[in-house]
This record gives structure tokens, sequence and C-alpha cells, in this order.
């Protein structure tokens, strides 16, 4: 798999610093103190965080849109955040099942065909 750039997103969806002489974002110190949440805190541009999620099964395609439709940096990172908390959450429920699953499978389930059985119709009667 060739690696992706993903640099152009930081244009189209920029992150505001905490004042204009340093690099880093203001961090808020209540988290939802998880892995995914440490993870995220570390990503200070678009890019690292659309790679975070790159690394847990979205594709290319699905971060950069996020990115589109996001009206600020940290809606998007929520949006990555919470799409990662569900791909992990799924991939433990089920381990419990003893069913492995990848993170690809995991970020896209196949969706089920089949389901509901269709009732028949009765035909009008001609008198």
């Amino acid at each position: 798999m060739a690696k992706v750039n993903l640099e152009s997103l930081n244009k189209v969806l920029p992150c505001n610093t905490a004042n204009k002489n340093t690099k880093r974002r203001h961090v808020s110190d209540k988290n939802r103190n998880d892995a995914v949440a440490d993870a995220l805190a570390k990503c200070n541009t678009t890019a690292e965080v659309a790679t975070l999620g790159m690394k847990f099964g979205l594709t290319e395609n699905e971060v950069r849109n996020r990115a589109k439709a996001a009206k600020n940096f940290g809606l998007y990172r929520m949006v990555i955040g919470n799409r990662i908390r569900g791909i992990a959450s799924r991939i433990q429920k089920a381990k419990k099942k003893n069913i492995k699953l990848t993170q690809e499978e995991a970020a896209y389930p196949k969706k089920k065909t089949g389901g509901a059985v269709k009732k028949a119709k009765k035909k009008a009667k001609k008198k």
C-alpha cells in the first residue's frame, strides 16, 4: 500500500493554536481518559488526525470527506474519535463472542441480506 499524503487537509481545515507564538493547540484537561483520547491529544494537525483514523481502518475517502464537511478542527477531531471508538468497541464485542474481526471489517460491516420474509399478497377474485 502506498503512503497517502494527507497534508492538503491542513489547508482545508486548519487547526487554530492557543496563541500566535505557539504551535500547540489549547487542550482541555477534561478528557475521556481512554486510549483513543490519549492518541488524539497527541495530534496537532488535521493530517495527523486523519492518519490516526486510517490506522484504525477508515478509508482515505471517508477521512477527506469528513474533513471537508466539518465546520472546524474540533468537530472533525470529535467525529474521527467517535468513529475510532466505535471500531474499537465492535472489535471488543466480537472478541467476547470468539469472532475474529479486522479493523476494516469493524469500520465497514457488511450488511445482512435477507431479513424478514415478505408477506404474500392475495389476488382479487374475478366474479
